[in-house]
């Protein structure tokens, strides 16, 4: 009997320490607030520099993503694709800071195109830019959301989708 008593006294102290002990939360997994932040110039006549920004607008650093599979396509307005970009790894983004870890350099004959960027992670975006000659040159419009930094050669177009 004293034994039995003994036995359930050990038994009760270990749930009862087994109770007091302090639980560590379970870290819960935070949806990235990623958002996509083109550029697009003219530094010079005829070539287009696009560079794909990424923008953490999260109050807490994004850290590196693996196998992120973020791609950048460049279509004239038949549809034909003109370039593209993939970005496998995402960098760590500090809070409020943008990226960029894709860019282009390319020339384009006078028209319409269209940049359509999307990724697993970060909502996708789709804009157009066009290439006009004005006077014998050739100039990159966009939507001024877009154009940075302004040139010579660039042209604030907000009759072009956003």
């Amino acid at each position: 009997m004293k034994r039995m008593t003994v036995l359930l006294l050990l038994i009760f102290s270990v749930v009862l320490l087994a109770a007091c002990e302090q639980i560590e939360p379970t870290p819960t997994e935070q949806t990235p607030d990623l958002a996509f932040s083109p550029n697009i110039s003219m530094f010079e006549e005829g070539k287009v520099f696009l560079e794909i920004g990424i923008t953490n607008e999260a109050m807490q650093s994004q850290d590196a993503v693996e196998d992120v599979q973020i791609r950048a396509v460049v279509t004239d307005a038949r549809g034909k694709i003109r370039n593209s970009m993939i970005l496998s790894n995402l960098p760590e983004i500090a809070s409020q800071k943008t990226v960029f870890p894709l860019s282009l350099e390319a020339e384009y004959d006078p028209g319409l195109y269209v940049v359509s960027i999307s990724g697993e992670i970060i909502p996708s975006l789709t804009f157009q830019f066009e290439v006009r000659e004005e006077d014998d040159i050739r100039k990159v419009a966009a939507h001024s959301d877009f154009i940075n930094p302004f040139t010579e050669f660039t042209i604030s177009a907000p009759e072009l989708k956003k």
